[in-house]
C-alpha cells in the first residue's frame, strides 16, 4: 500500500507525529482542507520536499483509513535486527486490538492488509538503505 511507502520515506505526516500545538496556523483563512484531513487523522505537510511533484499526491480511499490508522497507531511496535527494522511485533498487534476494543470478527481483514502496508514500508527501508549503500560503496 503506498500510504506505508510514503510514510516509511517519511513524505506522509499524520496528526499524530505533528508537534505544533495549532495545525491552522498556517492556513489561509477559511481554509476547510486541514479540517477535512483531521476528520481522517492526517494532517498537511506545509513544507513538501522539492523532489515531489504534483503528481505525486497522495489519497487515501475513506474505506482503508481504519488499517492506515492502525498502522500508524502501531509505529512503536517495529522489530529492529541489525540492518533496521525488520517487520511488526505481531503479539504487539494482537496486544493493540484487543486493549484498542477493536471487535475480533475485523481482525483477519485489518490484519491482512496490516501485513501488506508492513511489506511496502519494509520495502521503502530497503531501497533506500541499498541506495544509501551503493552511495557510501558498499
Amino acid at each position: 500500500m503506498q500510504a506505508a511507502r510514503y510514510w516509511a520515506r517519511g513524505e506522509l505526516t499524520t496528526d499524530s507525529d505533528d508537534t505544533s500545538d495549532d495545525d491552522t496556523a498556517n492556513a489561509p483563512a477559511g481554509d476547510t482542507t486541514d479540517e477535512a484531513l483531521a476528520a481522517f487523522g492526517l494532517a498537511p505537510v506545509r513544507d513538501v520536499a522539492p523532489e515531489r511533484s504534483a503528481g505525486d499526491v497522495f489519497h487515501l480511499w475513506p474505506e482503508l483509513v481504519p488499517v492506515f490508522n492502525l498502522f500508524c497507531e502501531l509505529r512503536t511496535q517495529w522489530r529492529e535486527g541489525w540492518r533496521g527494522r525488520t517487520g511488526l511485533d505481531y503479539a504487539g498487534v494482537e496486544s493493540h486490538l484487543r486493549l484498542a476494543g477493536t471487535p475480533r470478527r475485523d481482525w483477519p481483514a485489518l490484519f491482512a492488509d496490516l501485513r501488506i502496508m508492513e511489506r511496502s514500508a519494509l520495502d521503502a527501508w530497503a531501497e533506500r538503505r541499498a541506495r544509501d549503500e551503493a552511495r557510501r560503496g558498499l
